[in-house]
């Protein structure tokens, strides 16, 4: 798996899209092995991997318009900006 701490969910999302598309492959080339309700099973798990992935993925699309909004993008700024400092006889005087 790729390191993805620093990566967008919609990155995350179709990394994992293709990591998924990969498996199936794999199970592909392995089909005369296994027995016909393993692969039945794994066939459905698979899909339901991938429906959650394209679910995600347009959840993230949502999320990340929302992110980009300037008013939230103002309300952000104001809360990671440094406090000022209040003096302890301020504090105290309060």
């Amino acid at each position: 798996m790729e390191h993805t701490s620093n990566r967008t969910l919609t990155q995350v999302c179709d990394i994992m899209s293709v990591f998924a598309c990969a498996q199936a492959d794999t199970v592909r080339e392995y089909v005369h092995v296994l027995p016909k309700d393993r692969i039945d099973e794994i066939k459905r798990l698979g899909s339901e991997m991938l429906e959650m992935i394209q679910g995600l993925k347009q959840e993230a699309a949502a999320t990340e318009s929302a992110l980009s909004d300037p008013a939230f993008v103002a309300f952000k700024a104001q809360l990671l900006a440094k406090p000022k400092r209040v003096r302890k006889s301020r504090k105290v005087a309060a």
